[in-house]
């Protein structure tokens, strides 16, 4: 019988990514759970999942997530600095902003009472102690300009100029794919970082994109255009 807040230890048995996001899946009683899984465990996958139960339904099944308790020492230390993105409005009570990172991690770092910081903006904080799932950060530097001009979409890949590739298909794949969301949100709040988050987003994911699209069977099931070559099939980015 599972309890809300309960942790228990889980065998990784397969992973798999769906809507741009990866899960890892583990068996329980019989059945196969998706739990979903960070960024970071794209690179390094885990042979056991540490999970928390977050509800249990009235048969006794249990919602299950990774516990972040045993995510964050894996991806942080003490005396390090790192880089977030502001998420949110300046909270007065307790003077603090909530910083995301890379893997969607949402914390709290502090700042001055006359100190402010913009949505999206760059940070660079120090890591000065963690307990469990929670860090305390210390600001160290706020970017206040990326040095970036701020390009549309169309501009940017105007400044394609060798005509390989016509700008409509990386158009179309920005607009669709659910992996460009941080970036198309970037982009609606003129953001120029939106060119890095892109780039960066290509980086992370175009290993899956290729492996996804070779182990298809059929030209047709293919969610991505592809080069039309008689042994290689390839996403167009």
């Amino acid at each position: 019988m599972f309890e809300k807040g309960q942790k228990v230890s889980f065998k990784v048995t397969g992973s798999k990514v769906a809507g741009g996001n990866l899960y890892f899946q583990i068996k329980l009683r019989g059945s196969e759970y998706d739990i979903k899984g960070f960024d970071f465990q794209r690179k390094l996958r885990p042979d056991r999942l540490e999970c928390i139960v977050k509800e249990v339904d009235a048969q006794g099944n249990p919602e299950l997530a990774q516990d972040l308790a045993s995510i964050v020492p894996q991806i942080y230390r003490e005396g390090e600095t790192y880089e977030f993105r502001v998420k949110g409005d300046y909270h007065p009570i307790g003077h603090y902003y909530e910083v995301s990172d890379w893997n969607g991690l949402t914390f709290r770092v502090p700042v001055n009472r006359d100190q402010r910081l913009n949505l999206n903006q760059l940070v660079k904080c120090r890591v000065r102690n963690i307990n469990g799932m929670r860090l305390d950060l210390e600001l160290l530097i706020a970017k206040q300009d990326s040095g970036i001009p701020l390009l549309s979409l169309d501009r940017f890949l105007s400044l394609d100029t060798s005509g390989a590739i016509s700008p409509h298909m990386p158009a179309m794949l920005f607009n669709r794919l659910p992996e460009f969301e941080e970036a198309r949100q970037q982009l609606a709040a003129e953001d120029p970082l939106w060119i890095i988050t892109t780039a960066d987003t290509v980086s992370r994911h175009l290993t899956e994109w290729l492996n996804s699209d070779l182990k298809r069977n059929k030209p047709s099931d293919s969610p991505y255009p592809v080069v039309n070559h008689p042994h290689r099939r390839t996403p167009i980015l």
